[in-house]
């Protein structure tokens, strides 16, 4: 008896595998392509309605309109020399309507607004994502900062 149940789930999560991967992955070049552009609209659709999110300073923001506002502020002053880069992303399926994600990302050679060169920063954004009437979003952020910078924080060499 116990069986029958058990394989039906890991079917259920086979398959959202298969079909929802694309969905998911969508939402991450999404993520990307925002990113680059410095669209907060865009950026902010990625999210649910009741996201939360927290960003590399321990901020924490809820829901997509929030999300959206403080964008509007952080891409506007950002220097237009950033650059951030997808690395790679992991996906794991929960549910079918529920995976976790995580994307790899860095920030290197970016510019000030005063001409000097910043730190060269990566780290990881890690989420739950939620399938919403067909679509996914980005339903729970943490966004870390693997090495900031800082003295003795750098981005190590990979040989």
């Amino acid at each position: 008896m116990f069986f029958i149940p058990t394989l039906l789930f890991f079917t259920q999560i086979l398959n959202a595998q298969q079909n929802d991967s694309v969905g998911v992955i969508k939402a991450i070049e999404g993520f990307r392509i925002s990113l680059g552009k410095g669209d907060a609209r865009t950026f902010a659709d990625l999210f649910a309605l009741d996201a939360d999110f927290t960003n590399v300073v321990d901020s924490s923001i809820h829901g997509r309109e929030n999300i959206y506002r403080h964008h509007v502020n952080v891409f506007k002053n950002r220097p237009p020399t950033r650059k951030n880069n997808v690395n790679s992303y992991n996906i794991r399926f929960l549910r079918p309507d529920i995976a976790s994600v995580e994307i790899r990302w860095d920030n290197i050679h970016s510019m000030g607004p005063d001409g000097a060169t910043l730190p060269n920063r990566d780290g990881v954004w890690i989420s739950v994502m939620t399938k919403e009437n067909g679509e996914w979003y980005f339903k729970i952020v943490r966004n870390v900062f693997l090495h900031d910078g800082t003295p003795g924080h750098e981005i190590k060499k990979t040989q």
